[in-house]
């Protein structure tokens, strides 16, 4: 019964321990092939996702992720630093104001539905228009 009990053990903690990707890693390696985008001009657009960071701003970079759907019909990620506070509907009409301030190396981001998927990256502070 021991004998049992043991192996038992040792095949479930095999199996605990399979070297699968966990979300964040998977997020990391996505995050790596953004393509940051500078631009000096002010985007109009409407949320259709948004997230604020959970850690603090500190000697990490943290920054919250907003998808705005651009009034040219484009899909764009925002990521503004030390976003702890702001928070945005879908749907709710935003300013983005460029920034170019900050490294886009090493920020710690929430994961997005299109972490994978979506590219182009601008840094920058959303501010909202009107709500729709």
């Amino acid at each position: 019964m021991k004998r049992v009990a043991i192996v038992s053990l040792l095949a479930a903690s095999f199996f605990s321990f399979s070297p699968k990707k966990s979300l964040q890693d998977q997020s990391d390696s996505c995050q790596a092939k953004w393509q940051y985008v500078v631009s000096s001009k002010k985007i109009k657009g409407r949320v259709i996702f948004h997230k604020n960071t959970d850690e603090l701003c500190g000697l990490l970079p943290t920054a919250s992720v907003t998808l705005v759907k651009t009034n040219e019909g484009d899909t764009i990620r925002v990521l503004e630093l030390c976003n702890l506070s702001k928070k945005f509907a879908n749907g709710e009409f935003v300013l983005i104001q460029p920034d170019t301030a900050f490294e886009a190396e090493n920020i710690s981001v929430p994961v997005d539905p299109r972490t994978c998927s979506l590219k182009r990256t601008y840094l920058g502070k959303v501010e909202s228009i009107s709500k729709r």
